[in-house]
C-alpha cells in the first residue's frame, strides 16, 4: 500500500488534459485546436462527454517539430 511520502512528482504524471487546459499549456486558441488537420491533432477520446486529450502538451510539440522539419 503507498502512503503519502511515496508520492513524488513523477509518479504524479497526467494521463489526460481537459481541452481547455491542454491549450492553455500548448499556447494556442481552442479554435485553433479544432482546426487542426487529423496528421497535426494531438491523441485524445471521449469520454462520456468530455474530450480528453491523452497526448501532452510536450510530446505533441516535440511531434509537430518534427513534421515541419521532415517537410
Amino acid at each position: 500500500m503507498r502512503n503519502a511520502t511515496d508520492i513524488t512528482p513523477n509518479s504524479l504524471d497526467r494521463a489526460g488534459w481537459r481541452i481547455r487546459e491542454w491549450v492553455r499549456a500548448v499556447g494556442i486558441a481552442r479554435s485553433t485546436y479544432y482546426a487542426l488537420p487529423a496528421d497535426r491533432a494531438p491523441s485524445a477520446v471521449i469520454v462520456g462527454g468530455a474530450h480528453i486529450v491523452t497526448e501532452s502538451p510536450a510530446e505533441w510539440l516535440q511531434r509537430v517539430g518534427k513534421q515541419r522539419t521532415a517537410v
